[in-house]
């Protein structure tokens, strides 16, 4: 996994990127794959630790990039 570029990581500095996988997460596949393909996107990492407890995993984030994207959405609709 050396050099490789994440598009979401724990310095994010635009929520465009969060929202658009929040987006690709919460989307049905198909959706899912467009969005990560226009990404150009080989490989999705997702961590999950429910089994353990581990409370930073990935699924435990999901919520999160949904409300940053719905965030997104409300302020586009606003403005127009």
């Amino acid at each position: 996994m050396a050099n490789i570029t994440a598009i979401v990581d724990k310095n994010i500095w635009n929520n465009t990127h969060t929202a658009t996988v929040g987006t690709a997460m919460s989307s049905p596949e198909k959706a899912a794959w467009e969005i990560i393909n226009s990404l150009d996107v080989k490989y999705v990492l997702v961590v999950f630790c429910g089994v353990i407890g581990y409370p930073s995993d990935d699924i435990n984030k999901f919520l999160w990039m949904v409300r940053i994207e719905l965030r997104r959405r409300l302020s586009s609709y606003k403005g127009s």
